[in-house]
């Protein structure tokens, strides 16, 4: 199952880094160029623009995105595979690199320090175990990217493109839909990785919408609606939401439940954004 092109890995610089025993970074090389191909399709980057890179590893796709001529910033939180990277792009003038954790970092301040006022797009390579919180610290800080192309779990790329009323539809389709248009690009076969991980990947496109696809009067509780709603997914919306620790009670939940024309027999899976939203009105 393995893709027939590779993309080479410097060996030495990954057994320097440390790529082989570092299990708990959730470390992949990407090796199926056609996957690179593809996410540089995607965000079909412009000559005035720049990228944002999160995640690059040893750089399999940073020196595809370096071809195109434009700033590329990429933050990544493992000092030896940065100290690869600086060795490895030192003579390149549009890379810049920061070291950082991510989820501990002003992503917005790094864009624009360092790529030049510039409108860009954000590429991924995420760890599955921290795909949720990332994309959520992307999406909620407003970070002005146009377009985002992530790979990641299968089951988590599925879940970010669901449709309503399907068994992947779920809090965090939520909140990426209320976003972004998000579309599922392609599957990734596990053997298009170095080390091989023990499940298959998805490659999803995020575009930035202008507007939230819906209007919420207190964006808050929407978003606490929604996540008490999926928090228990086997329950009643009604039953879920109230078992939620939101401070609600049986009253008033019904009374709202009503004005906005919402069963609350349904399950929150069933419930479109547009009906979070009215929800999130009629408490409001």
């Amino acid at each position: 199952m393995s893709p027939l092109r590779r993309v080479p890995i410097d060996r030495a610089a990954a057994e320097a880094a440390g790529f082989w025993a570092k299990k708990g970074l959730g470390q992949h090389l990407l090796r199926d160029p056609q996957v690179v191909e593809d996410t540089l399709k995607a965000l079909a980057v412009q000559p005035h623009e720049a990228i944002l890179e999160i995640g690059p590893g040893l750089g399999a796709l940073t020196e595809s995105l370096l071809t195109l001529g434009v700033p590329v910033l990429a933050v990544e939180v493992d000092a030896t595979a940065c100290a690869a990277l600086k060795a490895r792009f030192a003579d390149q003038p549009h890379f810049h690199l920061v070291q950082a954790d991510v989820l501990k970092t002003d992503l917005c301040a790094e864009a624009a320090r360092e790529l030049e006022g510039r409108p860009f797009h954000l590429a991924a390579n995420l760890p599955y175990y921290i795909t949720t919180p990332v994309l959520a610290q992307v999406l909620e800080s407003r970070l002005p990217f146009g377009r985002m192309v992530v790979l990641t779990q299968l089951e988590v790329a599925q879940r970010l493109a669901a449709q309503v009323d399907g068994e992947h539809w779920s809090a965090l389709s939520v909140l990426a839909q209320y976003h972004c248009k998000v579309t599922l690009l392609r599957k990734v076969l596990r053997g298009a990785f170095t080390p091989v991980p023990r499940v298959d990947s998805g490659l999803v496109l995020f575009e930035r919408l202008a507007v939230p696809a819906v209007a919420a009067k207190d964006e808050a509780l929407f978003f606490r609606l929604v996540r008490g709603g999926f928090g228990k997914r086997r329950k009643t919306l009604r039953n879920a939401l109230l078992m939620a620790a939101l401070g609600l009670e049986p009253g008033p939940l019904d009374g709202a439940l009503g004005r906005a024309g919402i069963d609350g027999r349904r399950r929150a899976e069933t419930l479109a954004l547009p009906e979070w939203a009215t929800l999130a009105d009629a408490l409001a």
